[in-house]
């Protein structure tokens, strides 16, 4: 399921939501069934996919798969700060971090809508003088000069001030966020990447050993 689903009581299921959860499918079994650098691909896959938090007394999405969304790095081996990013030595490395970095668009731009905030309307040159028996007020320069700055500035520092900066997103962050709801430019990457010329590839079978022992196991 997509970060948003996982994090939301209550959402309705939209196309990005359907595509996002595609991606985590290619991801599942390419990290399962394809030689990477991953050494541990049973933890790796716990963690990405298994895990959990809990917020507000509810499980919500886990901490891996919502940085892999999020972040603006991309996909990690490990929960280590200086953990190196998932490589598979094929045309998976443009294929998955093309698609990711839609999906972290869209996150991007969906974080800057929802917690940009309201800001004063400028005042307008048709706003109707004091009443004559008012006195006359002391010119606030700062209020004078407010019609030229410029408005995502002034959000910005609005969000500054509020403990949290939340970037603008540029036209190129608008831009890949609308190809994370779009299924043809997902058909178009996928068709990109089967035609890539791909390296001699050796079945390596399940790559989560038998034995292997999970860390959620009571």
């Amino acid at each position: 399921m997509s970060v948003d689903m996982l994090s939301k009581r209550a959402k309705v299921v939209c196309v990005a939501d359907d595509l996002e959860s595609f991606f985590y499918v290619i991801l599942y079994y390419a990290a399962r069934y394809l030689k990477s650098n991953i050494k541990d691909v049973g933890a790796f896959i716990e963690n990405f996919f298994d895990s959990y938090e809990i917020t507000e007394k509810r499980y919500s999405v886990g901490q891996a798969k919502a940085n892999a969304m999020k972040s603006p790095k991309g996909i990690a081996v490990t929960s280590d700060s200086d953990s190196p990013l998932l490589q598979f030595s094929s045309p998976l490395d443009q294929l998955l971090p093309t698609l990711r970095k839609c999906f972290h668009c869209l996150y991007k731009v969906r974080k800057y809508e929802s917690q940009k905030p309201l800001l004063p309307i400028p005042p307008s040159a048709n706003t109707p003088s004091d009443p004559p028996h008012t006195p006359p007020k002391q010119p606030n320069r700062a209020r004078s000069r407010f019609h030229q700055l410029d408005m995502k500035m002034l959000q910005q520092a609005k969000m500054t001030m509020m403990g949290e900066v939340v970037p603008i997103p540029t036209q190129e962050d608008r831009d890949r966020a609308a190809y994370a709801m779009s299924h043809d430019y997902m058909l178009s990457v996928l068709y990109l990447n089967e035609v890539a010329e791909w390296p001699p590839v050796k079945n390596e079978g399940d790559l989560i050993p038998a034995n292997w022992k999970s860390r959620l196991d009571f």
